[in-house]
Formats: structure tokens, sequence, C-alpha cells
């Protein structure tokens, strides 16, 4: 049974009440923008009426902002829309998840002529949008792909590239099935349920479990914590191994006290943000 700790926001999302969101949660991820002018935008991320970003800041909940990408015929460009999106995401602070590409399945690569090209292109938004954050904050925030089994295994055919990005993966199901070329140990978020409410607290909205890292836990994710934490000094050069073992869990612990988090050795989602901005 997955465990709530993540919501998924978008325009769908008429009435939210972030104060009970955080009693509930420790993240929420909201859509931010749609395309470079030939999709919609979200009107609540940061609207004059409704501004669901400082709201979730001021609710002491962990934020992120995603895009919905398109590469398809007559299209905007990757350049256009990463600008588009950095352009929205101007208030990106310590604290706040690296973005995530929204790939749509019927949608982001509808009319797709050029698989080739497709892929080139969701690869060349993931970096711009990589390297503008390191240029505005100084920080390697490498975003997320967002995407349902579908899209990678059908429309895109799993290309292996992808596996350098942190996987938030779409799968309406009883247990999660990565697609290659990940595995299920290196989902950082899944999105379990669509289309769904918290009574009195938030409609029309996706309920997702942010991963958890712990003694025993492996893959991709526990690699990237590692080399956090080599970069940190808390552990030797060339240990990633991509296993938490016991020194894994000790160095967590050193940096959990040393950032004023919870001292318990387990990466949930705050301590795995907080490593995002060491």
């Amino acid at each position: 049974m997955p465990t709530l700790n993540t919501v998924d926001i978008s325009a769908y999302t008429k009435s939210i009440d972030m104060a009970k969101v955080a009693q509930q949660c420790d993240t929420i991820i909201i859509k931010a923008t749609e395309g470079a002018g030939d999709g919609e935008n979200n009107p609540f991320f940061s609207g004059p009426g409704r501004n669901d970003w400082q709201a979730a800041r001021d609710a002491g909940l962990v934020r992120g902002a995603y895009h919905l990408f398109y590469s398809r015929p007559g299209s905007s460009t990757p350049d256009q829309q990463a600008a588009h999106f950095l352009n929205r995401l101007a208030h990106i602070r310590d604290g706040d998840l690296p973005p995530a590409i929204d790939l749509e399945p019927d949608l982001s690569f509808k009319g797709m002529a050029d698989r080739t090209a497709a892929i080139a292109a969701v690869l060349r938004w993931l970096q711009l949008v990589e390297s503008g954050l390191k240029a505005r904050t100084g920080k390697a925030l490498k975003p997320f792909i967002y995407a349902n089994p579908s899209v990678i295994n059908d429309e895109l055919h799993n290309p292996p590239a992808f596996a350098d990005y942190p996987l938030f993966l779409a799968h309406y199901a009883p247990t999660p099935a990565a697609p290659r070329p990940w595995s299920n140990d290196d989902i950082l978020i899944w999105q379990y349920r669509e289309n769904t409410s918290i009574p009195a607290t938030v409609d029309d909205c996706d309920f997702c479990q942010f991963s958890t890292f712990q003694r025993g836990s492996r893959g991709r994710p526990v690699r990237a914590i590692q080399n956090r934490l080599i970069a940190s000094g808390l552990l030797p050069a060339g240990s990633a191994d991509g296993a938490f073992d016991s020194a894994t869990h000790e160095a967590v612990k050193k940096f959990q006290d040393g950032h004023g988090l919870a001292v318990d050795g387990v990466v949930s989602p705050r301590t795995w943000v907080a490593m995002q901005w060491a």
C-alpha cells in the first residue's frame, strides 16, 4: 500500500487549503507551464488571485514545479519551452525540488514523425533547464522525468540517456513497474492515483509517494545520494555503489545533524531535497 506524502496539482485543482495539505504531506508538485505560448499555463501557479507556488512555501511544504512538454509538428522548440518555464520559475529557492518535465501519452509527441528528434528535444530541454538553474542558483539541480510506462516503452522506445535523470513514474496499479532504462529501485516518485481529492483539503489532484531510502535500499537514487555525501566529505571518494549500507546510514545521520534535520539515517523527502542544495 503506497504512502501518501506528495500531491500533484494543476489548473484543474480549483480548491486547495495549503495548510491542511501540509498536515498530511511533505511535498507538493505544481504544474507551471505547457509548451511556450502554444499550451495552457497554470493560472494558479503564481497568479495575482491565487499563488500556489508561494502558498506552498508559506505552508512549509517542499514544493516543485513541472512543465508539460511538446515535441510534435508545429510546436514550440525545446529552447523556447525551457526559456518559458525558467521565466515562470523565477523564484526557485533553497529547499525546493528540482523541476520536472511532463511527457504525456498521445499529447507530448502527437503526430511525431522522428522519434530520434523527439528524444533529442526532451534531452535538450532537460539540459537547458539544468544549466539555467545552475547559472541562477549555483547548484546542480537535475530535473525529473515524469512519464507513464506507455510513453517510454511504446512512443519513445526506452531511450538509454533518460537513465541519467530521476524517474517520476505515473503508474496507476497496485505496484509500480518502471520502464527501461530504469528499474523499480530507481523510482524517486510514484504517482499511484489520479483525479482524486482529500476532502475539505484539495480537489482534483493526483496522489504520489516520494520514495524513502534507508539501509537495504539500492539503485540509481542511492548512488546519487552517496555522491552527494561524497561531495559533502561524509563518504570516501569512489564509494558510491548504489547500495545503502551502514556507512551510508551513518553519513546520512551526520548530514542531517549538520543541516538541522531529524537525525534518523533515513533519506525522506526533506533530507533528499536538502542534499540537492548542499
